[in-house]
């Protein structure tokens, strides 16, 4: 029996491994960038992802833990606002006002539209008592997004300013669109107390109990000035408190108005 052919090997021409080299680096070329193509168009997604577990770790002690994925957030994509605007609120959480106000004007600059971060800002300027650009940034929030926050916060700032009618159209607003929120009512409790409408102080007043407390607040809850009590100026010292403190375990509601 004879043996099977032997098989020939084939042996490639000084110019056809030439070939072969050139097509296997345009190949390993065409791999190599789409690779990177897949990378790169995946990164807001990457950059989302980050931002996501950085909003889930948004609670007291971990601030600064939701401040390195914000990082790695920015890092990966340096266009994405929210992560700007998460950023910022986590630096003032931790006390940083100058870190928080860079982060929030660059969520502006990524999306002039983000009303909330108007809002935060507008809030950093108010506490170190600059008023006008507090005034500026409210306005420019219920302007892009009207919200009960946007109005409550711009509220509390004419009211700074002095300005208790138009505090007063804004809490109407806020509660409008809120209506159980005991800090709004209490906030327009006074505006009206300074311009000397008492029987509606009381009202305001009563109803935030109301909201807060229930039917039946405990006995240590502050009662509001009879209705002949006369008014003081607006941005005035603050009535008296009541000597009664709550007991220790007491625990009211949270009050802040949500965006």
């Amino acid at each position: 029996m004879k043996p099977p052919p032997a098989v020939s090997q084939w042996h490639p021409t000084p110019r056809q491994k030439r070939m072969l080299i050139s097509a296997g680096s345009a190949l390993a070329a065409i791999l190599l960038t789409g690779g990177v193509w897949v990378y790169i168009t995946s990164a807001p997604q990457r950059a989302q992802t980050q931002l996501e577990q950085g909003t889930r770790l948004m609670i007291p002690g971990s601030y600064r833990d939701a401040v390195k994925r914000f990082d790695r957030s920015i890092q990966i994509w340096p266009h994405l606002a929210d992560a700007y605007y998460q950023r910022g609120i986590a630096h003032h959480l931790l006390g940083d006002a100058d870190a928080a106000t860079e982060d929030l004007t660059s969520a502006i600059a990524e999306n002039p539209q983000l009303g909330a971060a108007y809002t935060e800002r507008g809030t950093i300027f108010r506490d170190h008592r600059d008023l006008e650009r507090a005034l500026a940034d409210f306005t420019r929030a219920v302007e892009v997004n009207p919200s009960p926050n946007g109005f409550y916060q711009r509220g509390q700032t004419y009211a700074s300013l002095g300005q208790p009618q138009k505090a007063i159209e804004d809490f109407d607003r806020a509660i409008a669109e809120l209506p159980d929120a005991p800090a709004i009512y209490r906030a327009r409790a006074e505006a009206k107390r300074s311009l000397g409408d008492m029987a509606g102080y009381k009202a305001d007043h009563d109803v935030a109990i109301r909201n807060e407390y229930g039917d039946v607040p405990p006995a240590w809850v502050d009662r509001p000035l009879p209705p002949d009590s006369p008014g003081v100026v607006f941005g005035g010292p603050a009535p008296e408190a009541s000597q009664k403190k709550p007991p220790a375990n007491s625990k009211p509601r949270a009050t802040r108005p949500k965006e």
